[in-house]
């Protein structure tokens, strides 16, 4: 919190470099500071920039989604994961805005997987700003994941347009990381010698401790059930169900999320926050695929006897929410708020099924349906 009154000189860079260059967090920092100069103290700016960036950036992710599949449901979903989840309320919030920067990224990508050369030059400009962002916040983890990205898109549109791609990003990220006006040789020196990922400075041999898959997935089990699906969806055979996510977007996002969780894990300091951006990646696609998955079903006509009908599938909805509800109260009554994290998990996957009871609402229940 020091740092939300700090002015550009020489002492307090020189300090800042040394004790941790590789998680600026400078993007937050910058729009904290603009709220303390209009008069907002320093709580209170944090919350506002928390609340504002937070609202812009889910509101935009939502959008896209929606823009890209406007039939589906997924565009609530994928914004619901950032309000309706556990590691929200109780993260730094400058992991979160990277979680949800890297989040609009990957939608973008998917856009122009989709459509290539003829995405709009609007969503170009959003997907390397969004990287730079990215970058201003937590170096380590989003320069890999816009590395990766780059790579994979100079084999699927052309170079004017990638171009456009990495100037944004650059410029965004210049503009937002400070240090870099200064001495920007000094402080990719400095990063690269004590990155986390890349280097082996003391600062994060002293603190060193790894979390193992087991724990990965037990801090993140819808995450982890998203990434299976997606395997699941990308052997799925492509004559017979049609899916409209692109299996190249998949094969990229599973080769990316999986390079990242296991460079992340080789690193010298590892902590849960580390893989937020694996982890959100992960939970907002986890809709689409359920979503799919019930539309699969009901094109095979292998879905339950029960949801067909409307009166028991709508009683059985409001059953599990009642259930669900009178456990949450169960638990805060006996327990109190020993056990938060559990609760909104609770809530979580409560909003989730909620998405998909939805689904097959529309899926069954419509007036074109057989």
């Amino acid at each position: 919190m020091g740092l939300l009154g700090w002015e550009l000189k020489n002492f307090q860079l020189t300090y800042r470099l040394d004790i941790d260059p590789s998680h600026p967090g400078t993007f937050f920092l910058m729009v904290t500071q603009l709220f303390r100069l209009i008069g907002f103290s320093s709580s209170y700016s944090l919350l506002i920039t928390e609340i504002l960036l937070g609202t812009i950036l889910i509101t935009v992710l939502g959008l896209f989604c929606y823009i890209i599949f406007p039939n589906k449901l997924w565009w609530i979903g994928a914004g619901g994961t950032f309000i309706f989840n556990n590691f929200a309320y109780y993260s730094n919030p400058v992991d979160i805005i990277t979680s949800e920067l890297v989040a609009i990224a990957f939608v973008c990508v998917l856009w122009h997987f989709r459509e290539k050369n003829k995405t709009p030059f609007l969503v170009s400009v959003i997907l390397g700003t969004s990287l730079g962002l990215a970058i201003a916040s937590r170096i380590h983890v989003s320069i890999f994941l816009g590395l990766l990205i780059f790579f994979c898109l100079f084999f699927l549109i052309n170079k004017k347009r990638l171009a456009l791609i990495m100037v944004a990003s650059v410029l965004s990220s210049w503009i937002f990381i400070p240090y870099l006006w200064q001495n920007p040789i000094k402080f990719l020196a400095i990063f690269s010698y004590t990155s986390p990922l890349y280097g082996s400075s003391t600062i994060y041999l002293k603190h060193a401790y790894h979390i193992s898959l087991m724990d990965l997935i037990d801090n993140a089990p819808l995450a982890f059930t998203g990434f299976l699906l997606a395997i699941i969806f990308l052997f799925l055979p492509s004559k017979k169900i049609a899916i409209e996510i692109p299996k190249k977007f998949l094969l990229f996002f599973l080769a990316s999320t999986t390079l990242t969780t296991g460079l992340i894990m080789q690193s010298n300091m590892v902590d849960i926050r580390f893989f937020y951006p694996v982890i959100f990646l992960c939970q907002i696609f986890l809709p689409y695929f359920l979503i799919k998955l019930v539309n699969i079903l009901h094109e095979k006509r292998m879905f339950p006897s029960l949801c067909r009908h409307k009166y028991l599938w709508l009683i059985l909805v409001f059953l599990e929410n009642c259930a669900s509800l009178l456990f949450i109260a169960f638990i805060l009554l006996y327990f109190g708020f020993m056990y938060e994290k559990t609760l909104l998990l609770i809530l979580q996957i409560q909003f989730i099924f909620l998405i998909v009871a939805i689904a097959v609402s529309n899926t069954y229940f419509s007036e074109n349906a057989p």
